[in-house]
């Protein structure tokens, strides 16, 4: 709760405030992949082919050899979609304008493996976004209805969002966010940039909350 929530009028961080989880979001993720499994709809061995619909199993490099587990703990060999030259330009160019989770799979097709699935570890977003779709065709309800379904509603966490709406993230006071984006020691607010990027995030980061609500959470996973 030290420094500024914005700098240019000094206003000082509040304790426990919202702000966004960003790759936290992915913990959330794993367990409603386990809530799915607890139910038989998922086998963590299983090859995601068998779960995927064809139109998003041909952008995937290797998707009969990739199983649900390698996904969740990023030993897929599935390249990192975040750190693809198409994706940054994006985000320096045009960084309101977020693509969608089609786009973002699709530039995942044609790309190579980064090795042998099962054989090796890279953190990817891209494995959660792939989880994300799996979680969505075996269950048939979109993530934020299982978000809440599964986590949200049954542990009372009211203080956790995800994909709010701009008027929402206004009410929440969250904290601005500076970036030297032209590396000349020159700090800009880009606030409106990082919550389009937030909000875009999805499976593997889009989730935002409170800090109570997220021990909250992990205090209910782990017991």
């Amino acid at each position: 709760s030290g420094g500024y929530a914005k700098i240019e009028s000094q206003q000082t961080f509040l304790p426990c405030g919202a702000g966004w989880l960003f790759s936290i979001t992915k913990t959330y993720t794993a367990v409603l992949v386990m809530k799915q499994k607890e139910r038989n709809r998922i086998d963590l061995d299983q090859a995601i082919s068998m779960y995927l619909p064809s139109n998003i199993l041909d952008w995937i490099t290797g998707g009969d050899r990739i199983t649900v587990r390698m996904l969740l703990n990023h030993t897929s060999g599935i390249p990192n979609l975040t750190d693809f030259p198409e994706f940054m330009v994006g985000q320096f160019n045009h960084p309101l304008e977020q693509p969608s989770v089609r786009k973002r799979l699709q530039m995942l097709e044609g790309k190579p493996l980064a090795f042998d699935p099962g054989t090796d570890f890279q953190y990817s977003n891209s494995n959660y976004l792939v989880l994300q779709q799996v979680l969505e065709a075996v269950s048939g309800k979109s993530y934020a209805e299982l978000l809440h379904e599964d986590i949200l509603d049954p542990l009372g966490l009211s203080n956790t969002y995800y994909e709010p709406s701009e008027s929402a993230l206004a009410s929440l006071g969250m904290p601005d966010y500076y970036f030297d984006r032209y590396a000349n020691s020159q700090l800009e607010n880009i606030s409106a940039w990082n919550d389009a990027l937030a909000r875009a995030s999805d499976g593997y980061g889009g989730i935002a909350a409170t800090p109570a609500d997220v021990i909250d959470f992990y205090d209910a996973l782990v017991h």
